[in-house]
C-alpha cells in the first residue's frame, strides 16, 4: 500500500484517522508506506524537509514510514513516469507483488473506502 501525501496538504492530514484504521486492519506482511510530495512545493532545503516530514509523522502518531521524493524528481516527470492522470494528493494505492497499481483511492480515503481497499489487498495476494 502506498499513500501519497504532504505535510502542507490539509486533506492529507484529515484522512490520517482513516489511514490509521486501515493500517490496523492490513494483513501481516502488507506494508503501508507514505510517499511525501513535500519537495514538490519546497519550504526549505531537502534535509530540513525530510526531517520535517519525519517529525510531522511522529507528531501525528503515524505507524508507517514515509519516503520523501527527492528534489531531483520533477512533478511532471513523476506524473508521466507513473501514468498519473490524477495530479493531486492525497492518493492511496494498493500495489500487487508485480508492482502494478490494482486499486486506487484518488482524494481523501474515507471510512467507507476501507472495505474495498481491503478486498483489493486480498485479491492482490494479501490474506484477509
Amino acid at each position: 500500500m502506498v499513500n501519497h501525501w504532504a505535510t502542507w496538504c490539509i486533506p492529507c492530514v484529515e484522512e490520517f484517522p482513516h489511514l490509521k484504521a486501515l493500517a490496523a486492519l492490513l494483513p501481516a506482511g502488507v506494508p503501508l508506506v507514505g510517499l511525501s510530495w513535500d519537495l514538490f512545493d519546497p519550504r526549505g532545503d531537502e534535509d530540513d524537509i525530510r526531517e520535517h516530514v519525519e517529525n510531522f509523522g511522529n507528531g501525528h502518531h503515524l505507524t508507517w514510514p514515509s519516503q520523501v521524493l527527492g528534489a531531483a524528481v520533477q512533478p511532471e516527470a513523476f506524473f508521466e513516469a507513473l501514468s498519473l492522470d490524477f495530479h493531486q494528493i492525497p492518493q492511496t494505492w494498493v500495489v500487487d507483488g508485480a508492482g502494478r497499481v490494482v486499486h486506487r483511492v484518488d482524494g481523501v480515503l474515507r471510512e467507507s473506502d476501507i472495505p474495498a481497499v481491503l478486498a483489493a489487498v486480498s485479491a492482490a495476494g494479501g490474506t484477509p
